[in-house]
């Protein structure tokens, strides 16, 4: 991040990878994702990045004193906590249990009432010609 301008967002002239971190503005903003961090955190430059489709959870961003030669650690507090989504219950069928003769006889009505449909639909739909056949072939 030390080649984007904090406060404007935007990546600076003299920067030797403007592409890459023109993509990077592009996919955020494609994304509809805010950069948060705006404060540096080493030589006057924001090596962290925050980014989160919902800022206004975010209660503050700060920047506390950092270890070794960064000049601070990002430290965030979101009004919500991370939680994990709990996936549903699988079904399983219990095949011991099924009524086939039920299953059966449905499947029978549905087929035949298909057919009869099927018939139906086709001879209202697609038109038909009658043709005589020529019975005195050499």
């Amino acid at each position: 991040m030390g080649d984007i301008d904090r406060k404007a967002l935007a990546v600076k002239p003299q920067s030797s990878k403007q592409s890459i971190w023109k993509r990077i503005l592009t996919l955020l903003d494609k994304c509809q994702k805010s950069q948060l961090q705006r404060d540096p955190t080493r030589k006057g430059k924001v090596l962290g990045l925050l980014c989160t489709n919902k800022p206004s959870l975010l209660k503050f961003i700060t920047t506390i004193p950092g270890i070794s030669d960064h000049g601070g650690i990002v430290l965030p507090d979101f009004y919500r906590k991370p939680h994990d989504n709990k996936r549903p219950a699988n079904s399983i069928p219990l095949l011991s249990r099924a009524k086939w003769l039920a299953m059966r006889q449905e499947i029978t009505a549905f087929a035949t009432d298909f057919t009869n449909r099927m018939g139906t639909c086709q001879s209202s739909r697609i038109p038909r010609k009658k043709v005589s056949f020529s019975r005195n072939l050499p």
